[in-house]
């Protein structure tokens, strides 16, 4: 008879796995992430995407959170370049099928911090 790992375990091993996923999502996008030249030394507030994928890991939508009207010259390329890394990278890689309801919605903060 098999039996159930204790409760602790699987939630370990499910944070775990979270912190792989996220990992390898930022990875990818970070690759493909080119600041515009002026901006490492800024301190600008955080931009905040929804981004769709479907189940081969291909981006299907990139919707911005926040409201770009109005926004400063600088935070509007910040923006953008963040937009434009995540439509680079087209297909998440390595992604488990399995957990697709899992990373089949994302929500990416990005910010100049480390």
């Amino acid at each position: 008879m098999i039996r159930r790992p204790p409760r602790s375990t699987l939630d370990r091993s499910s944070a775990a796995s979270d912190v792989y996923k996220r990992q390898l999502i930022n990875s990818q996008i970070i690759e493909n992430w080119r600041l515009p030249p002026g901006l490492m030394d800024l301190d600008l507030q955080p931009a905040f995407f929804r981004v769709l994928l479907d189940r081969t890991g291909a981006v299907i939508l990139i919707q911005y959170l926040d409201e770009l009207d109005g926004a400063s010259e600088r935070y509007r390329a910040f923006s953008e370049s963040a937009y434009r890394a995540v439509s680079k990278t087209e297909i998440f890689l390595g992604l488990p099928p399995n957990e697709f309801e899992k990373w089949r919605e994302l929500k990416l903060k990005f910010h100049l911090g480390s």
